[in-house]
């Protein structure tokens, strides 16, 4: 383990003492890459090549009259 590591280990392990109702984690490189949330960041000798992941959707639509907030009746077309 370096010196680095040690100090970020430390440092998470601080944060998640004084914040014990939240768990703070750090996500490691692999292979050039570190996915955060729907993204990929992937380091390409000298810039960064970003990927968005978003999961395939149906194709069913809820009906108007099902009850459903209208923000949940629309569905994400990108």
């Amino acid at each position: 383990m370096t010196k680095g590591s040690q100090k970020l280990k430390s440092v998470l392990e601080e944060f998640n003492y004084i914040f014990m109702t939240l768990n703070f984690t750090v996500e490691e490189e692999k292979e050039n890459s570190l996915n955060y949330r729907n993204v990929i960041l992937k380091s390409m000798q000298k810039h960064i090549n970003l990927s968005i992941f978003s999961k395939s959707t149906t194709d069913y639509i809820i009906p108007r009259d099902s009850g459903h907030p209208v923000d949940q009746s629309f569905v994400r077309l990108f």
